[in-house]
């Protein structure tokens, strides 16, 4: 690289020039020797003093800020000017150079005059950055203060294009590891002479100084980016099951063994043992919480005994102190029956309760008086049943509450099974009562209004149903004594994908009357069930109000099978873009982003935080990013880099070098942040099972981004067994996995996960919080089934999707289109927590519109608008977030504004793209976003600029 147009140290005899022809590599050329004067300056437009002067220098600091002329004075003085220049020649130019004695630099009230050549390049590719200088820094305004970042691996040439890459020209580097970036030095710009703070990236080069900044200039070029097709996703695929074992190995030495503080109370049997089921609460506190068995509650009374509910629509409990209601739910203090023996009454007496056989939507719950001869009481608690059954061994069958009538009815139909039949009237409540045929005569009953019991021990069956208000008596009478006799005691899955069809079918286990074997019992279908049931079942005209889920319709059953026609089996990693223009300035802006969200970030150090919860948040923004710089700027240099720094992260964590290490919990079967284990609380409670399917949700989606960008990674060491072990922790499809429970986090049946583990008991039963976070889990499997060559795996969570999105659909995502939940809390649009008894209107961490709103959209990925319908969102923005969205000042606004882009991508995309990117307030980013993904999300959907 030329540094150009020295001349000899005399320059008195040089004749007066206007101006000369420079060739490219020549920075400038003497002109001659000026007059000039302290009163009269023939350069008047910037000046500066600097020990070390040179005309090299002189000339660049004049280029630097734009100016064609440039002179030097008096030893260690320079003056910059434009042309025309009128000048006088002067014989007075004597004065060596401070910075260089070989060299003139004027001398008293002379100029060594010099014309700077602006359109001097100093890129080559042997070059890539051309050096201007060395500035002082500055303070208000700084020197370069277009843009700025901070790295600890900085280098000159890192400086150099991540300014190149957000579009401006001139790079500078201070204190070793900080960037500066501007369209052109600011006119304060003064020369300085100690750059010599060595890089933070490259011991061999210098990064400014202390206040001081080494200046370089890019050359921009104008690069034409190729339209991006984002539209043909992945190839959908055919499996017959999906519910295949993804590995029967122990989880991976690298997870320390250890045990839980928090044992499951009363339980029979191995691990594993669910920790989010609704039925799960009787393992854990006091044992006594609502576990919401649809269509019924069920709360286990100590000493021994089991109450039962089911409320109807009008006992509903709502926040009156507001429209909408931030509160809605079934009460929970009815326990209109109560079923029990008179043997566990008496004050000597010492029963037992014993919880076994716990399945995905399942369990087995009894209670036992000492002794040789077996007296007991037990139950099977199964999503969707359609009695109350209770059998009892050698007790005296008991049933408290508070009875205005308890009678012997006829049955509507000749039933062998049913030995006796009853009416019960409570206060708000009719049940019937069957006593089902052992071969022996049946109990004689007597009943004081509050205690209806047996005139001796009893050996067998009785079952009890609500005749609901949402049906005529009669007939549910008539259906309740055509199906009585027989009875669910646990749920199986199956199911399979083919294209965008998928089919999963809830297969009951049906046990009956001694002597009267029935192959089908009474079941029930919620609402996001009823409208895709298929084969066998038989309709019926019995509807029964749920818990928080609407109106679940009876059938007569084995099996409840559903076929979704409408799954997304070709998005992929990115959203559909159908919408989008895709202009050369939208893909520039995007590219803008780019280079910072990559260059300015450190993923491989950034991403591993005190939390399991961000530090996959951070791994996933990290891996859209990487996909954007590959698959849609097509830039390999910094996809390079990003995947470099996805990997880094990605490796820390397999390593189990993470700030919060997980270990493999042998009390409950399960991966957890070990540190928690002293403190449930850390980490949002991952080590009470909390979140498991939000955290390593994102981890996922993050690792199959990272096979699908670097295929080798996923086939080196025990990279995808690591990434498998968490799949299984959630959502092992495997009933027998001798490591993990049969799907920790998802209810197949309520067709949405639950979030809540261990840590403690609710009132109104199981929780989750997020309902994106929940699809955003399926989504990931789904995308890391694909990237694996796993069909089975990638059906799953194609599937999983399919369900969540009806479930979400039906019972969270609110507004006008919704007739499950109540009229009077739908003008809400989002449920806030759904509680398996509630809803409330609210977030674990605050009250506010934009929390309760957020938390049900992020992150914003290929999958959301899957979800959450342009319709859908266009609604819940004009009726709610639209006047509050301009009024915030955080990272909530952010998410709002990501989410509007299903709805109106431009008004999205103006507000993520103000401030031409490089000043965009990233203080409106939530710590899952990026400008790069933001934008290429809201382009996806029209956005343009």
């Amino acid at each position: 690289m030329a540094s150009s147009g020295q001349l000899s140290s005399s320059t008195s005899s040089a004749s007066a020039r206007a101006s000369v022809s420079l060739g490219p590599n020549d920075l400038y050329a003497v002109l001659g020797c000026a007059a000039d004067s302290s009163n009269t300056r023939t350069l008047n437009k910037a000046n500066t003093v600097s020990s070390t002067m040179t005309n090299d220098a002189c000339a660049r600091f004049c280029y630097a800020q734009g100016f064609d002329r440039a002179g030097t004075e008096y030893y260690s003085e320079c003056y910059c000017g434009m042309a025309p220049v009128n000048w006088n020649v002067s014989s007075q130019c004597t004065t060596p150079c401070a910075g260089n004695s070989s060299q003139t630099c004027g001398g008293p009230d002379a100029l060594t005059l010099m014309q700077v050549n602006l359109e001097f390049e100093t890129i080559s590719d042997a070059t890539p950055l051309g050096y201007v200088g060395c500035f002082n820094l500055g303070t208000k305004p700084m020197l370069l203060s277009d843009a700025f970042f901070a790295s600890s691996s900085m280098t000159n040439k890192l400086c150099g294009n991540y300014c190149s890459g957000i579009g401006l020209p001139y790079a500078g580097t201070a204190y070793g590891g900080n960037c500066y970036c501007g369209a052109r030095p600011n006119a304060t710009a003064t020369m300085a002479g100690n750059c010599y703070q060595k890089c933070y990236g490259n011991s061999s080069e210098f990064c400014g100084g202390n206040g001081v900044l080494s200046i370089y200039k890019n050359a921009l070029t104008n690069t034409t980016l190729a339209r991006p097709d984002l539209s043909a996703g992945i190839s959908s695929v055919t499996v017959s099951n999906v519910f295949q074992p993804i590995s029967n190995s122990a989880p991976l030495d690298v997870f320390p063994r250890t045990s839980h503080p928090r044992v499951p109370q009363n339980y029979t049997g191995n691990t594993p043992i669910q920790t989010n089921k609704q039925w799960q609460q009787i393992l854990i506190n006091g044992q006594e919480s609502a576990n919401m068995v649809i269509p019924y509650v069920f709360n286990y009374l100590s000493p021994a005994s089991f109450a039962w509910q089911n409320a109807n629509p009008s006992q509903y409990e709502y926040d009156a102190s507001q429209a909408p209601p931030v509160f809605y739910g079934t009460p929970l203090l009815l326990k209109q029956l109560v079923t029990t023996a008179l043997e566990f009454t008496s004050e000597d007496s010492e029963p037992s309760l014993d919880v076994s056989e716990g399945r995905q939507a399942s369990v087995r719950v009894k209670i036992s008086m000492p002794g040789s001869t077996p007296q007991t009481m037990t139950t099977d608690l199964v999503s969707g049943m359609g009695f109350i059954t209770v059998h009892y061994a050698s007790l005296t069958p008991a049933i408290q509450g508070t009875f205005s009538n308890f009678a012997a009815v006829p049955l509507t139909a000749y039933k062998p099974a049913v030995l006796q039949k009853f009416r019960l009237d409570t206060p708000d409540s009719s049940w019937l009562m069957y006593v089902l045929d052992t071969g022996s005569a049946g109990p004689i009953w007597s009943s004081n209004g509050t205690l209806i019991s047996a005139a001796g021990a009893y050996t067998g069956t009785i079952q009890f149903a609500k005749l609901s208000v949402l049906s005529s008596s009669d007939a549910a009478e008539q259906v309740l004594d055509q199906t009585a006799g027989s009875w669910v005691t646990g749920m199986s899955l199956a199911g399979g994908v083919s294209g965008s069809s998928g089919t999963y079918s809830l297969v009951y286990t049906v046990d009956s009357a001694s002597g009267t074997p029935r192959s089908t019992a009474l079941v029930y279908a919620l609402p996001h069930h009823q409208p895709f049931i298929s084969g066998s079942a038989k309709a019926t005209t019995l509807y029964m109000q749920s818990p928080i889920t609407g109106a679940a319709r009876a059938y007569v059953a084995s099996t409840l099978t559903m076929t979704d026609p409408d799954l997304p089996a070709s998005v992929g990693f990115f959203p559909p873009d159908d919408g989008a223009t895709w202009n050369q300035q939208t893909l520039l802006t995007i590219k803008k982003s780019l280079t910072p969200d990559i260059l300015g970030a450190n993923y491989t150090t950034g991403c591993n935080v005190y939390s399991t919860y961000f530090s996959g948040k951070c791994m996933a923004k990290a891996a859209q990013v990487c996909l954007v710089a590959r698959d849609v700027i097509r830039d390999p240099v910094l996809a390079t880099n990003c995947i470099d720094q996805l990997e880094g992260v990605m490796n820390v964590f397999v390593a189990n070098a993470q700030q919060l290490g997980l270990s493999y919990d042998t009390t409950w079967g399960g991966v957890l942040t070990e540190a928690g284990l002293s403190n449930l609380d850390i980490d949002f409670g991952n080590a009470a099972y909390n979140d498991h399917h939000f955290h390593y949700g994102y981890i996922i989606y993050a690792a199959a981004a990272l096979a699908e960008l670097r295929p080798a990674w996923l086939r080196r060491g025990n990279n995808m067994a690591w990434v498998d072990t968490l799949v299984r922790d959630v959502a092992t499809p495997n009933p027998d996995d001798l490591y993990f429970p049969q799907f920790r986090s998802m209810d197949w049946y309520v067709g949405h996960s639950l979030s809540h583990g261990v840590g403690s008991d609710f009132s109104q039963g199981k929780d989750e919080e997020s309902s994106s976070e929940d699809y955003n889990f399926a989504y990931g499997l789904k995308l890391w089934g694909h990237v694996t060559g796993r069909p089975a795996l990638e059906g799953l969570g194609l599937l999983m999707t399919g369900v969540i999105r009806r479930s979400v659909q039906a019972y969270m995502l609110l507004g006008p289109d919704n007739n499950i939940q109540p009229a009077v809390y739908t003008p809400n649009y989002v449920s806030g927590i759904t509680f398996g008894g509630a809803l409330i209107h609210s977030t674990f961490f605050g009250g506010q519109t934009q929390f309760v709103h957020g938390i049900h959209m992020l992150p914003m990925t290929g999958i959301t608008s899957f979800v959450r319908t342009p319709r859908f969102v266009g609604m819940e923005w004009n009726n709610v977030l639209s006047k509050l969205a301009g009024t915030l000042t955080d990272n909530w606004a952010g998410i709002l504004y990501s989410n509007l882009a299903v709805a109106s991508a431009q008004a999205s995309w103006d507000f993520f793209s103000a401030g031409n990117v490089v000043n965009f307030n990233r203080a409106f980013l939530d710590d899952g976003q990026t400008l790069t993904w933001t934008l290429l999300f809201a382009a996806a959907f029209g956005g343009r600029a």
